[in-house]
């Protein structure tokens, strides 16, 4: 068994007891102690939940990956993602760390997402 199906078991494990809870909220089977008025919030809150905790299970396995393909020049080799220059640079350059307008620009621009990398 991998590393990877052996961390995915212990968080099934762990989340079994809110997955339930989740169960419960959404087949409409509640305790007493709550009024008739929540029961529309609280299966809505639920929904989410579950669909968070879905989407977590599904892409779990990924933090422990290695970066692929075009993740290093676009993540360990940009500057705009390692900080090495102002953060309003980010804003002048495409996705890969070069300017908009260099001709060998890819002319994406991700400004926001190449943020959440820095």
């Amino acid at each position: 068994m991998s590393a990877s199906s052996v961390n995915a078991c212990a968080v099934l494990f762990v989340a079994t007891p809110v997955l339930l809870r989740v169960a419960e909220c959404t087949t409409g089977r509640r305790r007493a102690s709550h009024p008739a008025g929540d029961r529309g919030d609280e299966q809505r809150w639920c929904m989410y939940l579950l669909v968070g905790l879905i989407a977590t299970l599904c892409y779990l396995n990924g933090i422990q990956g290695d970066f692929v393909h075009d993740d290093i020049p676009a993540i360990t080799l940009n500057k705009d993602v390692l900080g090495t220059g102002p953060v309003a640079q980010v804003f002048r350059n495409d996705f890969w760390g070069t300017p908009m307008a260099d001709l060998s620009s890819h002319k994406s621009y991700r400004p926001l997402t190449t943020l959440t990398f820095r």
